[in-house]
Parts: structure tokens; C-alpha cells; sequence
């Protein structure tokens, strides 16, 4: 909070393994990933609170949810022509 407001912030999950229950994610302009590195989210009744955007699946996310309320949102990039890097 900063004079009564409430600060968003980035929430990154670039690297490494976050296990999550019973857990509210507020304020913040999206869960995202790295394009780089593997973030893995594993997460039993994770919950929105006030303002929490979404689950940006996009780079290397590995997200598992359980029992859980949260918006995802998929994006997929694509290079020249359509490419998106996939075998």
C-alpha cells in the first residue's frame, strides 16, 4: 500500500518450482514465465483476491492446478511465417 492505494506489481515465475495451497494471489499484473528458463507452478485451491489478472502461459510455464479459481491466459508466439520454434 502506498497512501491508501494498493501497488501492483509484476509476479515472475522464471526459474524453479513454487508449490502453492490454500493460497490467494492479489494485485498483481499476472503470474508469468520466463522464455529462457522453466517456471513450474503447482498449486491446490490457489484463489484470486482483488485485482490478481492471470496465469500468463506463455515461454516455459509448467502449471498444474488442483481445486483452484484462476483465470489463464494461453498465448503462443510465432516467429517469421508462422513459426513458432515447435518440432
Amino acid at each position: 500500500m502506498q497512501n491508501g492505494v494498493a501497488q501492483q506489481a509484476n509476479f515472475n515465475l522464471d526459474d524453479g518450482l513454487w508449490t502453492a495451497a490454500d493460497t490467494t494471489v492479489q494485485y498483481t499484473y499476472g503470474i508469468q514465465f520466463s522464455h529462457e528458463t522453466v517456471g513450474r507452478l503447482r498449486a491446490t485451491r490457489l484463489k484470486q483476491g482483488p485485482n490478481p489478472d492471470s496465469i500468463i502461459m506463455a515461454g516455459k510455464g509448467d502449471v498444474e492446478l488442483t481445486d483452484s479459481t484462476y483465470m489463464i491466459a494461453l498465448n503462443l508466439q510465432c516467429g517469421r511465417q508462422g513459426d513458432t520454434g515447435s518440432p
